[in-house]
C-alpha cells in the first residue's frame, strides 16, 4: 500500500505494532493505521500537536510514542 508518495520529503519512519509516524524534511509529523491516538485511517494525519523541529519518532506496541527534537529534548504522547 502507497501512503507516502515519492517526492513527499520523509526523512524518517517509525513503526509500531498498528501505526506508523514518518518525519518529513522540515520536522513535521504525519501518522496513519488504528489505535487510539492515531486516525483509524491509511493516509497519513499531520500531526499537529508536536512541535516542528522532529528528527526522529519511534512507536511502541503498548500504545505510547516519542519523538526526538532537533536540541535533544524527547516529547512523548500515548497511553499510560
Amino acid at each position: 500500500v502507497d501512503v507516502l508518495p515519492a517526492g513527499s520529503g520523509i526523512v524518517e519512519v517509525g513503526v509500531g505494532e498498528n501505526a506508523a509516524c514518518a518525519v518529513r524534511f522540515d520536522g513535521a509529523v504525519a501518522c496513519w493505521g488504528i489505535g487510539m491516538f492515531y486516525p483509524v485511517s491509511p493516509t497519513p494525519v499531520q500531526v499537529t500537536t508536536l512541535s516542528p523541529d522532529i528528527v526522529e519518532v519511534a512507536l511502541s506496541h503498548a500504545g505510547y510514542n516519542c519523538a526526538l527534537r532537533q536540541n535533544g529534548e524527547v516529547l512523548c504522547w500515548g497511553s499510560s
